[in-house]
């Protein structure tokens, strides 16, 4: 029920007018529920106090302020007291070490600072070195290793070269013998020929 009543709080039908006391009865009783009955329950209280000691909400609220505004004040006034003081130290030259001091520690960590940044700018430049001298010697092992490749490439063709010419000529040899075999085959069959071809005169 609170709910609905809030919810038509939050979206009054001021538009349209009453149109009856009834109707108006219905739209404004759900504002109970932003009705202030601490108020109402301070007001009662007030009203049955016979003694007069008992204040009310406004005026405890005007007293709390008072309150806070004279704590505020003592607060301001024993800072604005510490920082008339320092000041007058100051002037005299008692806080001069302080200050000396403090200057040497930003020095020294401006200097510290700079150290790391030169520390950083060397470390990077040695990785650089150390990766590019590392390049260059991936770089010779390749080529060496390509080198020996090839001259263990040429090496076996060396090897191979004797043999190969060893074979030609075996082969070169049969083919030479086997070319005479042949050579004295038909000098034979010419023989052969002319013999049987002669024609012998005085047989006529």
């Amino acid at each position: 029920m609170a709910q609905k009543d809030a919810l038509m709080v939050c979206n009054p039908d001021f538009k349209r007018p009453f149109a009856s006391v009834e109707d108006a009865v219905l739209r404004l009783l759900p504002y109970h529920v932003v009705s202030d009955y601490e108020a109402e329950e301070d007001d009662r209280t007030l009203d049955g106090d016979t003694t007069g000691h008992i204040i009310s909400r406004l005026l405890q609220w005007d007293h709390n302020i008072l309150t806070k505004i004279a704590d505020f004040s003592t607060t301001f006034e024993k800072q604005v007291l510490a920082f008339n003081i320092i000041s007058r130290k100051r002037a005299q030259g008692e806080f001069r070490s302080e200050e000396r001091l403090m200057i040497e520690q930003a020095l020294m960590q401006e200097e510290k600072q700079a150290l790391l940044e030169i520390r950083a700018e060397m470390e990077s430049r040695e990785k650089a070195d150390r990766e590019a001298a590392e390049a260059k010697m991936r770089m010779a092992i390749s080529q060496a290793e390509c080198a020996r490749a090839e001259a263990q490439v040429d090496a076996e063709m060396y090897a191979r070269a004797p043999t190969r010419a060893r074979t030609a000529t075996s082969l070169g040899d049969k083919g030479s013998g086997h070319e005479m075999v042949q050579e004295r085959g038909d000098t034979r069959a010419q023989g052969q020929w002319r013999e049987a071809g002669e024609l012998d005169v005085n047989s006529r």
